[in-house]
């Protein structure tokens, strides 16, 4: 609580620019109480003693300071609670996670740029037809029923989660489709992942894994969930999806801003770093 003058006022002695814990008029008269005190009482008077001035009378030990206890909990999920790192401060002032977050930003710009270039090549976007293996209701041809099946449908790509596409997220699904037979309803609608990434290289196909630190290359973690290269599936026939009708390279657009890198995925996974 404040005051009207600007300063405490001391509960011990009412004077004002000090409080009870560093009252020199207490101090004083602790001081005073101990050249005659023996025994338990003597010990206690020296341990009040020692917490205001550092040094124990009795003992002549000095009083260890204590630290910052406050703990960034950012650097506690990093380095673990026994560390010194992230005394003194909270993660809202944390330079380690403001370092960080600004180096996942930069390293997403690196992966959305070569993601939306293969996707333009491959022609996944907007308006793209899949096959897909999906659970759901189909007519049975013979009784003219609904019935629960799994069956290989045609699906659309009804629109893409842009925002949600990073590479901390790159197996997310992200992109939502609905079956052929559904469309104009509320049914059959379904939550894709992007496909893998390839390169070509002396006529050889090659998976790329994206690395932060390293970017695009052969090592890293896998992105996407299926081959949207022609004739080919995902192998679990679970889920598995193969392109049927790619769309035009120049109509796969990202929203305006989205090469600043800067993702919810992103702001989430830091968000959930603490411990």
């Amino acid at each position: 609580m404040g005051n009207h003058y600007g300063t405490v006022r001391c509960s011990q002695c009412y004077e004002r620019g000090h409080n009870k814990r560093s009252c020199p008029k207490l101090t004083k008269r602790l001081q005073e109480r101990f050249k005659t005190a023996t025994g338990r009482q003597a010990t206690y008077i020296a341990e009040q003693i020692a917490t205001r001035t550092g040094t124990n009378p009795e003992t002549g030990e000095k009083l260890l300071k204590r630290g910052p206890t406050r703990r960034c909990s950012y650097c506690k999920s990093q380095h673990g609670g026994y560390s010194d790192k992230g005394l003194g401060h909270t993660r809202r002032t944390c330079q380690d996670l403001k370092d960080d977050t600004k180096a996942a930003i930069a390293a997403n710009v690196i992966y959305r740029a070569k993601l939306l270039e293969g996707m333009r090549a491959s022609g996944v976007g907007v308006g793209s037809l899949m096959n897909m293996r999906l659970s759901g209701y189909f007519r049975n041809r013979d009784t003219g029923e609904n019935e629960w099946d799994r069956r290989d449908c045609v699906v659309m790509i009804r629109s893409i989660e842009w925002d949600q596409v990073a590479y901390l997220g790159a197996r997310d699904n992200v992109m939502l489709v609905q079956r052929m037979d559904k469309m104009g309803t509320n049914d059959g609608i379904q939550a894709v992942g992007l496909p893998y990434m390839w390169e070509t290289e002396d006529g050889n196909d090659q998976e790329l894994r994206f690395d932060p630190v390293n970017g695009w290359g052969i090592t890293g973690t896998r992105c996407g969930v299926w081959d949207a290269r022609p004739g080919e599936s995902t192998a679990n026939d679970f889920g598995r999806i193969a392109l049927l009708g790619p769309v035009p390279s120049e109509s796969i657009n990202a929203p305006a801003g989205w090469d600043s890198g800067e993702s919810q995925t992103i702001v989430d996974h830091f968000r959930n770093q603490k411990d």
